[in-house]
């Protein structure tokens, strides 16, 4: 089957198989995909790891094939896949935290070959081919409504941009959101704000259109901005900045937010911004 692979050069390989599915996994075919930025960071070094490797780590579609202890999934399940490899099973399981378990980060997947060397899945999911295959809890059951070019966001945008605001944050009524790109996690992380009843939400992005459908309904309380230079950052209120885009901007958006505020950042390591006068949480989970 057709993918595309990292095995040092970016490759769209046809010579890529997947093997079947182990007791506690299931085989999923690939019907729609979202890019993200870590998958580019593969290829430009930012994320080093170890090729070959098959991209991809957003993705939605229909259950081919379980395991024998499988139980939560059935052959021709719609699924959102998630790159939280947990076990299910143990302590931080059960406690509905599956960030804390051991088998989350850290233990790479090789369910592929390509060209018949064993190749990793990226970020335990590696949707960009055909067919995957990956462990009950990363496959989670949607409604046969939810489309697949939506459901395929959910594991990481989604996640991500609201699990800073609800979980991270925790945004209160009235308080004011300035999201600096909006993106997928800058689109989800508005989505959340709403959904918070934030007061106001500022985004800044060099192209309005990503987020037009916001703009265009008043009731909404989004503002577009163009750059980082036109907030007028209000007196009152505790300001929660979430941040996606490019790294030159970390500069930028640390002076437009007054002083003993939080601001959560994705994508940046955090000495890149210690020399902020603000207190700085990277948001590197939901």
């Amino acid at each position: 089957m057709k993918a595309i692979v990292w095995t040092g050069e970016l490759e769209v390989r046809d010579d890529v198989e997947v093997r079947g599915p182990r007791q506690d996994e299931v085989r999923v075919r690939i019907v729609n995909a979202g890019l993200c930025h870590s998958d580019v960071s593969v290829i430009d070094g930012t994320i080093m790891f170890p090729p070959p490797v098959v991209l991809g780590h957003e993705g939605a579609g229909v259950v081919e094939e379980v395991g024998a202890a499988v139980t939560k999934a059935s052959v021709g399940d719609p699924v959102g896949l998630t790159t939280l490899g947990n076990c299910g099973r143990c302590a931080a399981c059960d406690r509905g935290q599956p960030t804390h378990c051991r088998d989350t980060m850290g233990r790479l997947s090789r369910p592929f070959t390509v060209g018949g060397e064993k190749a990793y899945s990226f970020a335990n999911t590696g949707v960009f081919t055909e067919e995957v295959v990956v462990k009950e809890t990363q496959a989670v059951v949607i409604d046969p409504e939810v489309p697949f070019e939506a459901a395929c966001l959910i594991g990481c945008a989604v996640v991500t941009g609201a699990g800073a605001v609800l979980n991270r944050a925790k945004v209160q009524p009235g308080q004011t959101v300035a999201v600096i790109g909006a993106g997928g996690i800058g689109q989800s992380t508005i989505q959340a704000a709403r959904i918070a009843a934030a007061g106001r939400i500022v985004v800044i992005d060099a192209n309005p259109e990503t987020i037009w459908p916001f703009l265009t309904d008043p009731a909404k309380h989004v503002e577009w901005l163009g750059t980082v230079a036109d907030i007028d950052p209000r007196p009152g209120g505790t300001y929660r900045v979430n941040v996606g885009g490019e790294h030159q901007s970390a500069g930028e958006y640390v002076e437009v937010v007054p002083q003993e505020k939080v601001v959560f950042t994705f994508g940046w390591e955090e000495k890149e911004l210690r020399a902020s006068r603000m207190k700085v949480e990277t948001a590197s989970t939901p």
